[in-house]
């Protein structure tokens, strides 16, 4: 699994620098629609995610979309943790 990192909260022209960033791991799946689901986006907060999100669905329309998470949740997930 590939893993791109939003640092910064942001704005809208934000979201979709990083959503275009993405579209280099993007790939097709047979009905034409993008698939991100083996991106893994590490966003400051929720609400960022969800800007993410738009911005994906604005730049592409159907997708599976990218797993999206805080970075409280990737070192949650982290192995060797316990």
């Amino acid at each position: 699994m590939r893993v791109a990192k939003f640092r910064r909260p942001g704005t809208e022209p934000l979201c979709r620098e990083f959503a275009a960033f993405i579209a280099r791991f993007a790939r097709r799946t047979p009905s034409g629609a993008v698939a991100l689901d083996h991106v893994l986006a590490v966003v400051p907060t929720a609400e960022a995610g969800r800007r993410l999100r738009i911005a994906l669905v604005r730049e592409f329309g159907a997708l599976v979309p990218p797993r999206i998470c805080s970075p409280r949740q990737f070192f949650a997930q982290s192995p060797g943790r316990g």
